[in-house]
Protein backbone atom coordinates (compact mmCIF):
# COMPACT_ATOMS: atom_id res chain seq x y z
CA UNK A 1 0.00 0.00 0.00
CA UNK A 2 1.12 3.38 -0.99
CA UNK A 3 1.21 6.17 1.37
CA UNK A 4 0.55 9.93 0.79
CA UNK A 5 2.45 12.59 1.72
CA UNK A 6 0.24 13.43 4.72
CA UNK A 7 0.98 9.16 6.53
CA UNK A 8 -2.18 8.16 5.68
CA UNK A 9 -2.31 5.23 3.18
CA UNK A 10 -4.07 4.77 0.28
CA UNK A 11 -6.27 1.85 -0.93
CA UNK A 12 -7.04 0.82 -4.65
CA UNK A 13 -6.30 2.47 -8.15
CA UNK A 14 -5.59 5.58 -7.92
CA UNK A 15 -8.48 8.66 -8.86
CA UNK A 16 -9.08 9.87 -12.08
CA UNK A 17 -9.13 13.25 -13.02
CA UNK A 18 -12.52 14.94 -13.30
CA UNK A 19 -13.74 15.62 -16.83
CA UNK A 20 -13.73 19.25 -17.90
CA UNK A 21 -16.71 20.70 -18.11
CA UNK A 22 -18.01 22.51 -21.30
CA UNK A 23 -18.68 26.28 -20.34
CA UNK A 24 -21.14 26.87 -23.39
CA UNK A 25 -22.69 23.54 -23.18
CA UNK A 26 -23.40 24.16 -19.58
CA UNK A 27 -24.79 27.53 -19.98
CA UNK A 28 -27.17 26.25 -22.58
CA UNK A 29 -28.30 23.46 -20.32
CA UNK A 30 -29.35 26.19 -17.64
CA UNK A 31 -31.18 28.43 -20.33
CA UNK A 32 -33.00 25.84 -21.44
CA UNK A 33 -34.02 24.42 -17.97
CA UNK A 34 -35.21 28.02 -17.15
CA UNK A 35 -36.51 28.10 -20.49
CA UNK A 36 -38.27 25.16 -19.59
CA UNK A 37 -39.48 26.27 -16.32
CA UNK A 38 -40.96 29.70 -17.68
CA UNK A 39 -43.21 27.68 -19.92
CA UNK A 40 -44.71 25.59 -16.95
CA UNK A 41 -45.09 28.70 -14.62
CA UNK A 42 -46.90 30.32 -17.93
CA UNK A 43 -49.02 27.31 -17.89
CA UNK A 44 -50.00 27.37 -14.17
CA UNK A 45 -50.12 30.75 -14.22
CA UNK A 46 -53.17 30.14 -17.09
CA UNK A 47 -54.54 27.62 -14.55
CA UNK A 48 -54.94 30.30 -11.40
CA UNK A 49 -55.11 33.15 -13.17
CA UNK A 50 -59.32 32.42 -13.43
CA UNK A 51 -58.74 33.13 -9.81
CA UNK A 52 -57.58 36.61 -9.75
CA UNK A 53 -61.67 37.44 -11.51
CA UNK A 54 -62.73 36.36 -8.32
CA UNK A 55 -60.55 38.63 -6.14
CA UNK A 56 -61.71 41.86 -5.15
CA UNK A 57 -58.56 44.28 -6.84
CA UNK A 58 -57.12 41.11 -8.41
CA UNK A 59 -55.33 43.56 -10.70
CA UNK A 60 -53.34 45.37 -8.33
CA UNK A 61 -52.42 42.21 -6.62
CA UNK A 62 -51.70 40.46 -10.21
CA UNK A 63 -49.32 43.74 -10.61
CA UNK A 64 -47.79 43.87 -7.49
CA UNK A 65 -46.61 40.38 -7.32
CA UNK A 66 -45.70 39.81 -10.79
CA UNK A 67 -43.43 43.44 -10.18
CA UNK A 68 -42.23 41.85 -6.85
CA UNK A 69 -41.44 38.62 -8.36
CA UNK A 70 -39.50 39.92 -11.28
CA UNK A 71 -37.10 42.24 -9.06
CA UNK A 72 -36.73 39.14 -6.47
CA UNK A 73 -35.56 37.25 -9.57
CA UNK A 74 -33.68 39.25 -11.16
CA UNK A 75 -31.42 40.69 -8.31
CA UNK A 76 -31.44 36.53 -7.07
CA UNK A 77 -29.87 35.78 -10.43
CA UNK A 78 -27.46 38.91 -10.45
CA UNK A 79 -26.13 37.97 -7.32
CA UNK A 80 -25.78 34.44 -7.49
CA UNK A 81 -23.94 34.61 -11.47
CA UNK A 82 -22.09 38.03 -10.29
CA UNK A 83 -23.01 39.40 -13.99
CA UNK A 84 -23.28 42.76 -14.62
CA UNK A 85 -26.67 43.66 -16.37
CA UNK A 86 -26.76 44.60 -19.83
CA UNK A 87 -30.15 45.21 -22.55
CA UNK A 88 -28.02 41.97 -24.77
CA UNK A 89 -29.16 38.55 -25.48
CA UNK A 90 -25.89 37.01 -25.29
CA UNK A 91 -25.89 33.91 -22.96
CA UNK A 92 -26.00 35.38 -19.44
CA UNK A 93 -28.04 37.98 -20.34
CA UNK A 94 -30.40 35.22 -21.74
CA UNK A 95 -30.47 33.53 -18.28
CA UNK A 96 -30.76 36.24 -16.45
CA UNK A 97 -34.12 37.81 -18.26
CA UNK A 98 -35.57 34.12 -18.19
CA UNK A 99 -34.60 34.29 -14.50
CA UNK A 100 -36.65 37.97 -13.60
CA UNK A 101 -39.85 36.52 -16.09
CA UNK A 102 -39.49 32.79 -13.68
CA UNK A 103 -39.16 35.00 -10.15
CA UNK A 104 -42.38 37.07 -11.82
CA UNK A 105 -44.56 34.25 -12.83
CA UNK A 106 -43.56 32.04 -9.28
CA UNK A 107 -44.08 35.11 -7.20
CA UNK A 108 -47.90 35.89 -9.20
CA UNK A 109 -48.84 32.10 -9.00
CA UNK A 110 -47.87 31.81 -5.07
CA UNK A 111 -49.31 35.50 -4.37
CA UNK A 112 -52.72 33.95 -5.23
CA UNK A 113 -52.35 30.72 -4.27
CA UNK A 114 -52.29 31.97 -1.17
CA UNK A 115 -54.59 34.36 -0.79
CA UNK A 116 -56.95 31.70 -1.83
CA UNK A 117 -56.20 29.13 -0.24
CA UNK A 118 -55.68 30.86 3.49
CA UNK A 119 -58.71 33.08 3.44
CA UNK A 120 -60.99 33.59 6.19
CA UNK A 121 -64.74 34.15 5.77
CA UNK A 122 -65.89 37.67 7.00
CA UNK A 123 -69.64 37.02 6.80
CA UNK A 124 -70.22 39.65 4.26
CA UNK A 125 -72.13 39.13 1.19
CA UNK A 126 -73.55 40.57 -1.63
CA UNK A 127 -76.48 39.73 -4.17
CA UNK A 128 -76.28 40.53 -8.09
CA UNK A 129 -78.66 39.52 -10.39
CA UNK A 130 -76.91 36.59 -13.01
CA UNK A 131 -76.85 37.95 -16.76
CA UNK A 132 -75.25 34.40 -17.33
CA UNK A 133 -73.73 31.36 -16.16
CA UNK A 134 -71.50 29.41 -18.93
CA UNK A 135 -68.76 26.71 -19.38
CA UNK A 136 -65.58 28.52 -19.76
CA UNK A 137 -62.29 27.18 -21.01
CA UNK A 138 -61.10 24.24 -19.38
CA UNK A 139 -64.02 22.89 -18.03
CA UNK A 140 -64.49 26.24 -15.67
CA UNK A 141 -67.76 27.44 -14.99
CA UNK A 142 -68.19 31.21 -14.73
CA UNK A 143 -71.18 33.70 -13.58
CA UNK A 144 -72.00 37.18 -14.96
CA UNK A 145 -73.45 39.25 -12.69
CA UNK A 146 -74.76 42.84 -13.16
CA UNK A 147 -72.08 45.20 -11.36
CA UNK A 148 -73.34 48.19 -9.26
CA UNK A 149 -72.55 50.31 -11.69
CA UNK A 150 -74.63 48.36 -14.36
CA UNK A 151 -71.48 47.26 -15.27
CA UNK A 152 -70.55 43.42 -15.66
CA UNK A 153 -68.65 41.66 -13.58
CA UNK A 154 -67.45 37.54 -14.20
CA UNK A 155 -66.34 35.22 -11.44
CA UNK A 156 -65.09 31.57 -11.63
CA UNK A 157 -67.21 29.07 -9.89
CA UNK A 158 -67.52 25.54 -8.56
CA UNK A 159 -69.02 22.84 -11.41
CA UNK A 160 -71.60 21.39 -8.98
CA UNK A 161 -73.00 24.65 -8.15
CA UNK A 162 -73.80 25.12 -11.97
CA UNK A 163 -76.76 24.13 -12.82
CA UNK A 164 -78.59 25.65 -9.49
CA UNK A 165 -76.88 29.16 -10.62
CA UNK A 166 -78.50 28.59 -14.18
CA UNK A 167 -81.86 28.35 -12.72
CA UNK A 168 -82.00 31.32 -10.26
CA UNK A 169 -82.20 34.80 -10.99
CA UNK A 170 -79.70 36.16 -8.53
CA UNK A 171 -76.18 34.79 -6.75
CA UNK A 172 -75.39 35.78 -3.18
CA UNK A 173 -71.91 35.87 -3.21
CA UNK A 174 -69.91 35.19 0.15
CA UNK A 175 -66.31 37.41 0.93
CA UNK A 176 -63.45 36.22 2.80
CA UNK A 177 -60.36 38.00 3.65
CA UNK A 178 -57.15 36.60 1.40
CA UNK A 179 -54.48 36.02 3.31
CA UNK A 180 -52.57 38.70 1.79
CA UNK A 181 -55.36 41.40 2.25
CA UNK A 182 -57.30 41.11 -0.97
CA UNK A 183 -61.04 39.90 -0.43
CA UNK A 184 -61.99 37.19 -2.31
CA UNK A 185 -65.60 35.80 -3.54
CA UNK A 186 -65.55 32.17 -2.48
CA UNK A 187 -68.92 31.24 -1.82
CA UNK A 188 -71.67 31.15 -4.32
CA UNK A 189 -75.29 30.60 -3.02
CA UNK A 190 -78.52 31.01 -5.62
CA UNK A 191 -80.94 32.92 -4.42
CA UNK A 192 -84.95 32.09 -4.92
CA UNK A 193 -87.35 34.18 -6.34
Amino acid sequence: MAEDRGGQRRTGAASAPAPEVDPVHSARVITSLLLMFVVLGGIVLMREGGHFDNTVEGERLFLIAFLAGAIAGFAAWTRKTGITPAFSMSIPMRQLWLATLLGALLCTIGASWLNRTFATPTGHSRTAEIVSVTEGRAGRWQVVVRAADDGRERYVIPEGIAPQLKEAKSVRMGYARGLLGYDYVGEFEPVKP
